[in-house]
Order: structure tokens, then C-alpha cells, then sequence
């Protein structure tokens, strides 16, 4: 009896030796990470959307962007009733945005900090870009609706219709300016919004819009 209580204690040690072993090969296997070039969705279920070119953005829901020249475009009749984004790769929370729009038909806007959603929703607050009114409001889609909109005559004091426009949004915690061609358009100072996500571009649904960005410029602040 004695004699067999040492050869179980002997071979429970020997498997438990090789439990061991596997384990430790196991922890030593490398984790694959998806390259940026070909990145997949943060969910892992299907690779994200590029525009050819466009580094650092992708593409959410089923519009027609280009990309050419430096110049990003989209382009979508009043039969398609979905939204679509072109939206960072990258979250921010303190931040300094310029970009040159133009508008040319239907209604647009400038995320930031949002949340992207499946489909084709876009949670958040966006900075107004439209071919005629309201441009550098700020509107929170799927929550308070106006947070800060500007009077049509205020609008006509830094808005080009039908050229390049320049837009600035600084963001600092729950503090939010918005200046439209060096002028101010928008500014919120409320706790109760967003402090991290990622830009996004939009196209609004079931109108028919062409709306194109360039130059745009992305600052991290402390």
C-alpha cells in the first residue's frame, strides 16, 4: 500500500509537470493583430471599408465616397434614404480640427467624439455643414437635437454658399468652439457630452447631396 501511494504521487506529478508545459507554450504563442492596411472591424466580423489612398479612415454604411486629388467626395441621390460616414480610425478626446468643405447640395456635418453604431447611425454631436443654412450649429444626432444653433443672419456673415468654407472645431473636456472661416459659429460648455470617440464625415439620407472635405488637420491636445 504504502509502495503504490508513491508511484500515484510520482505520476500525478509527472502530469501535472506536463499540464504545466502546455500552459506555458500556450502563453508564449504571439497575439495577431490585424495590419492597419487591411484592418478588420473592431468586432472582428468583416474588414473595414478604405477609400483607395485615404490613410487613417474608413468607411461606415453604403454611400458613394471618392477619394482624388486630396479631395473626398460624396455623392448620393433622395432614393437612398441610409447615412453614411467616413470616420476615423482614431478616438480623441482633446483636439483641434481644421478641414476646407464645400457644400454643394443637401446637407452634411463634421463629428466629433462620436459613436459609431452598426449600420448606418452615427451617435453624437456634429458640427453643421449644409448648401445653405445652419452651418456650424451644433446638432447631437440621436439625443438633444440643437445644442447650439446659429440665426440665418449670423450664418450669412462667415458662410460661402457653393465655395471652400473653413472650419475649426476645438474641443476641451465638455467646452466645444466651432469658427466657420475665422469667425465663431457654435460653442457649447455642458457636462453631458461625449469626451472620446472618433471624426466622422457624413452624408445625410433621402436628400440629394454631393459635399467635399480637403486639407484636413487632426491636433491631439493635452
Amino acid at each position: 500500500m504504502r509502495f503504490s501511494r508513491h508511484v500515484s504521487m510520482f505520476i500525478a506529478a509527472i502530469v501535472l509537470a506536463q499540464f504545466a508545459c502546455a500552459a506555458d507554450k500556450d502563453a508564449a504563442k504571439p497575439t495577431t493583430k490585424p495590419a492597419s492596411g487591411a484592418a478588420a472591424a473592431a468586432d472582428g466580423s468583416a474588414p473595414l471599408r478604405r477609400l483607395p489612398g485615404l490613410e487613417g479612415w474608413h468607411v461606415t454604411g453604403n454611400g458613394n465616397w471618392t477619394y482624388k486629388d486630396g479631395i473626398i467626395e460624396g455623392k448620393q441621390g433622395a432614393d437612398v434614404k441610409s447615412y453614411t460616414h467616413v470616420v476615423s480610425d482614431k478616438s480623441y478626446k482633446n483636439f483641434k480640427a481644421t478641414l476646407m468643405f464645400k457644400c454643394v447640395a443637401g446637407n452634411s456635418g463634421f463629428y466629433f467624439r462620436a459613436s459609431p453604431q452598426p449600420g448606418d447611425k452615427m451617435v453624437g454631436i456634429q458640427s453643421e455643414i449644409d448648401a445653405e443654412k445652419n452651418v456650424g450649429g451644433l446638432y447631437e444626432s440621436y439625443g438633444r437635437n440643437w445644442l447650439n444653433l446659429p440665426s440665418a443672419e449670423r450664418v450669412k456673415e462667415y458662410f460661402k454658399p457653393q465655395e471652400w468654407n473653413e472650419m475649426t472645431v476645438e474641443g476641451h473636456g465638455q467646452h466645444v468652439v466651432v469658427h466657420i472661416n475665422g469667425k465663431k459659429a457654435g460653442e457649447i460648455d455642458n457636462m453631458n457630452i461625449r469626451t472620446e470617440g472618433p471624426f466622422a464625415l457624413q452624408m445625410h439620407g433621402g436628400q440629394d447631396v454631393n459635399v467635399l472635405f480637403k486639407d484636413i488637420k487632426l491636433e491631439e491636445l493635452p
